[in-house]
Formats: structure tokens, sequence, C-alpha cells
């Protein structure tokens, strides 16, 4: 359905709200990079690039708001039990050490 353009308003606005439960989570798993760094050099990088994610919050918002979905109901949605586990796990990998927190993200990306 997705390659073939083939979705419905109520399958994009289903998508906006469960993935936006990993893209507000994306800022803090970049401050866990942060945090798990001791060398202040790379610090400027990933600051950088935590700014740019946080923009991606944003973005998403506006994404969401052009399918009628107010601030309100994508902020207080609470997603699926598995989109939050994912989003746990993530937190909880990044939060381990700056290896497994660079892993994650590399992964992510992907």
């Amino acid at each position: 359905m997705w390659t073939k353009a083939e979705l419905s308003h109520d399958h994009l606005v289903g998508y906006a709200m469960e993935y936006f439960q990993l893209i507000r989570a994306v800022p803090e798993l970049v401050q866990n990079v942060i945090a798990n760094s001791s060398d202040s050099s790379p610090k400027a990088s990933i600051n950088s690039n935590l700014d740019e994610e946080k923009e991606h919050v944003m973005f998403w918002e506006k994404f969401a708001s052009s399918l009628e979905i107010s601030s309100h109901e994508l902020n207080s949605y609470c997603g699926l039990v598995e989109s939050n586990q994912s989003v746990s796990e993530l937190k909880e990998i990044t939060s381990e050490s700056l290896e497994s927190a660079v892993a994650a993200i590399y992964a992510y990306e992907l």
C-alpha cells in the first residue's frame, strides 16, 4: 500500500501518531550519547545533531497537523504496547555506554 500510494487518511493518521512515539524520544536518545561521552571534542557535533533531532519533532508535529491531528491529540496519545516497548528498550540501551548508545542510534538511522 505504501509504495503504491494507496494509504487512506486513516492509515496516515495512525502512522503519524504511532511513529511519533519514537520521533519524540530520539532527542533523549541523542542526549544519552552525550551523557556517555567523556571526550568533549565530539560533543559539539553531537549537540548539533541533537538540535536537528529536536527540529524533526517539530516537523513531525506539522505533518500531523496537516492530517488534522491536534497537538494535544498527538502529544497525549500513549502508543501501542509494542511501540512503547521498543522506545523503552532504545532508551535503556543508549543509557548503558557510549558504544551501546552509538550502536543503537546507528541502527535506528538505518
